[in-house]
């Protein structure tokens, strides 16, 4: 196991990361998640993860990856370093309206006469993906983006998806996969987006895993 990366490989679950060979478990893998070779000991491998934690798995669940091919697929695209720079760009309260936000919105067809209150998550994605030279949908809404691009499956999944949430109280959200990390919360499985509309701006937040609807990418 001479190469950089690595890939996990197994049938269902999780593969345990653990502190040392046969050690208490420190983090869960998923079948295909790439990682970073760092060394050997027996049958076990110490490998870095995307989200640069460290921990040992066994050798038999790992199998060599193309190091040239990882950096292709995991090169930060344009849109993605385009909308990290508008975080914080956020609404204005009352009768004024964020200028920028209004911006979002003219990049997509349809109704001018618009305010920043004006829901934009579907916008501001628009925006970015146009600004990288790209076709975005050129509308408002948010379902629009499950047929942009091709689908990706979740272990497909790279940084600057373009990935579409659908929420228990009928809400639905557009934004931005920030990195390939999986966080563990009390309720449940969550990657971090970045995304408009937000909290009322532009940020970066944590969203469920079982909320995706759609996970799409440029053809």
């Amino acid at each position: 196991m001479s190469k950089k990366y690595l890939k996990v490989k197994i049938d269902s679950g999780h593969l345990n990361l653990r502190s040392k060979p046969n050690g208490e478990i420190v983090g869960k893998l998923n079948n295909n998640e790439i990682v970073r070779f760092e060394d050997i000991d027996g049958d076990w491998v110490k490998i870095c993860t995307s989200y640069s934690m460290i921990g040992y798995a066994h050798s038999k669940f790992l199998e060599e990856y193309d190091y040239e091919k990882y950096e292709k697929n995991n090169k930060v695209p344009e849109w993605l370093t385009i909308a990290e720079k508008e975080i914080g760009v956020k609404e204005i309260a009352g009768n004024e309206h964020n200028e920028r936000i209004l911006e979002y919105h003219r990049s997509t067809k349809g109704n001018v006469d618009v305010t920043d209150e004006l829901p934009w998550c579907a916008s501001f994605v628009n925006w970015c993906v146009k600004e990288s030279g790209l076709n975005g949908t050129d509308t408002k809404r948010v379902k629009d983006w499950m047929s942009w691009g091709k689908e990706l499956k979740f272990e497909e999944r790279k940084p600057g998806a373009i990935v579409v949430f659908k929420f228990n109280n009928g809400g639905n959200h557009v934004a931005f996969l920030k990195d390939m990390e999986i966080m563990n919360f009390t309720s449940g499985q969550r990657i971090s987006c970045i995304g408009g509309n937000q909290g009322d701006q532009v940020k970066y937040s944590n969203y469920l895993i079982n909320d995706i609807v759609s996970i799409r990418w440029p053809v």
